[in-house]
């Protein structure tokens, strides 16, 4: 809670984020192309949660990215 801006870490690394506020919406609407938020996230104030999946590393910012993503939990389904 308090947060702009909230990414899931897994394994060490900072992954696609979980969360972005109402008031980091703006600055985050006007990123184009694969500039990541971490490129804004000096100003504001972020939060990390640790994540168990792995699938909190998939980071869709293209149609082609949906589609592996897509596939990628096709590939899950009836693994529970």
């Amino acid at each position: 809670e308090g947060y702009d801006l909230v990414f899931t870490v897994h394994g060490g690394w900072a992954g696609p984020p979980a969360g972005i506020s109402s008031s980091a919406f703006k600055a985050v609407s006007e990123l184009r192309g694969d500039s990541g938020l971490k490129s804004i996230a000096s100003g504001l104030r972020v939060g990390y949660v640790e994540a168990s999946s792995g699938l909190e590393g998939l980071d869709v910012d293209t149609l082609e990215d949906l589609e592996r993503a897509g596939k990628y939990c096709s590939s899950l389904a009836g693994r529970h």
